[in-house]
């Protein structure tokens, strides 16, 4: 890929999956490299798990579970499933963050929506 590309990078499986695939849309590949960082290979609808354990309707709980397999449109983007463990601000113009298998990404935009629960 070019140098000249702006990585966008966004992290967080809830919210952030949502601004994803929202960015994968409206972001030009010829101009940007959009990458999606989950702990989880998989969005979990909450609400909708408690409906799944008390529904008589079968297989509910098979829809509280949504993988990232087919969140970008068109490909558009990465998807990597690792924690982030630490993140590093270079300079105005990006930074990095650090996974948890060792990989360290540059970004030169970053969404951070880890949500508000802690695991």
């Amino acid at each position: 890929m070019s140098s000249d590309l702006k990585t966008v990078v966004v992290v967080g499986g809830g919210s952030g999956a949502l601004a994803a695939r929202q960015l994968s849309t409206v972001l030009d590949p010829s101009k940007h490299q959009l990458i999606f960082i989950s702990a989880r290979p998989h969005f979990q609808h909450y609400i909708a798990s408690i409906r799944a354990a008390v529904t008589p309707e079968g297989a509910f709980d098979e829809q509280t579970i949504m993988p990232f397999d087919k969140l970008l449109v068109n490909g558009n983007g990465s998807i990597i499933h690792a924690e982030v463990t630490s993140i590093s601000e270079e300079s105005e113009k990006g930074g990095s963050v650090t996974l948890s298998n060792g990989d360290t990404i540059h970004w030169d935009a970053l969404v951070l929506a880890t949500g508000s629960t802690w695991e």
